[in-house]
């Protein structure tokens, strides 16, 4: 599990980031299918990294982290992809 906890985690709702992670799918990229994490996103907080590649799931949208990029959670709540 790629979920990096950082410092600036608020720590306020009763989920934890750590339950985030809701298991492994078999994603394609570039032609080729590879192991990708799936996490809930509303259970990430502010300061949460995610390493590709891995899928952010929610009630009104997916987000794709494919393997070259990071995602970030700012304090506000958005998601920041980072090209690696």
């Amino acid at each position: 599990m790629k979920i990096l906890i950082g410092k600036g985690s608020q720590g306020s709702s009763e989920d934890s980031p750590e339950d985030a992670f809701l298991g492994h799918r078999e994603v394609f990229f570039d032609y080729e299918p590879m192991k990708t994490e799936i996490f809930k996103r509303e259970r990430l907080e502010g300061g949460n990294r995610v390493g590709g590649p891995a899928v952010l799931v929610e009630y009104s949208s997916t987000i794709v982290i494919p393997p070259f990029a990071e995602a970030a959670v700012d304090e506000y709540g958005n998601i920041v992809m980072e090209i690696i």
